[in-house]
């Protein structure tokens, strides 16, 4: 059968290929194996790529399991995936909890770094040095705002919901990078008193000591 040939070419599913029935062709070693795959490659995409359009991770997705086809893998890895499809399926689902959880938690990770910051801030007394590097993280939270609400304003509507949210984790880390920022500033005033250009910086971004 011509199909059935191309099919088996194109897949490197090996000389027993050729012989076998046209159904466990297509679904034991082509429509499952080849779903199964693609979300895989697609959970991993989206954890090393968070916060990209989804888009941009099915095409890298499909994009990789094309070089998994050509390089010949797809032939190792279809068979092990149809006979071991509930393992597969409990896999894709831990896979899908871990990237949704690691999001989350990255998501937050410019809050809990400031948090973190100013802890160690309030155990000796605060340098210039050290409130530079506040203003840089709140300059840098600015800026992720002003692209998230740029995304969420042109995303389709399953998009904008994920830009939302992630727009509202941003503004509460911005919060608390002020805050933050305050009380360091009133401290390092108070014991040592600001520079000049320190001011102006604090200033800039719309804090009054």
């Amino acid at each position: 059968m011509a199909i059935q040939e191309i099919l088996c070419t194109l897949f490197k599913l090996g000389a027993s290929c050729y012989s076998m029935p046209i159904d466990k062709l297509l679904i034991e070693y082509l429509l499952v194996p080849s779903v199964i795959l693609i979300l895989f490659l697609y959970f991993a995409v989206g954890f090393v790529l968070r916060g990209f359009n989804s888009k941009l991770k099915g095409l890298l997705s499909i994009v990789m399991y094309i070089v998994v086809v050509y390089s010949g893998l797809y032939s190792v890895f279809a068979p092990f995936a149809y006979s071991y499809l509930f393992l597969m399926i409990i896999l894709l689902m831990a896979g899908f909890f871990v990237e949704r959880l690691v999001s989350r938690e990255w998501a937050s990770a410019g809050f809990k770094g400031a948090g973190k910051l100013y802890k160690k801030l309030k155990e000796k007394i605060p340098s210039e040095k050290d409130l530079r590097k506040l203003i840089a993280l709140y300059n840098t939270i600015e800026n992720e705002i002003v692209e998230l609400t740029k995304k969420a304003s042109s995303a389709s509507d399953d998009e904008k919901k994920r830009y939302e949210r992630l727009l509202i984790e941003a503004e509460e880390r911005e919060k608390e990078v002020r805050w933050n920022i305050i009380n360091a500033a009133t401290d390092l005033k108070e014991k040592k008193g600001l520079s000049k250009d320190l001011e102006d910086e604090i200033k800039k971004i719309g804090i009054k000591i």
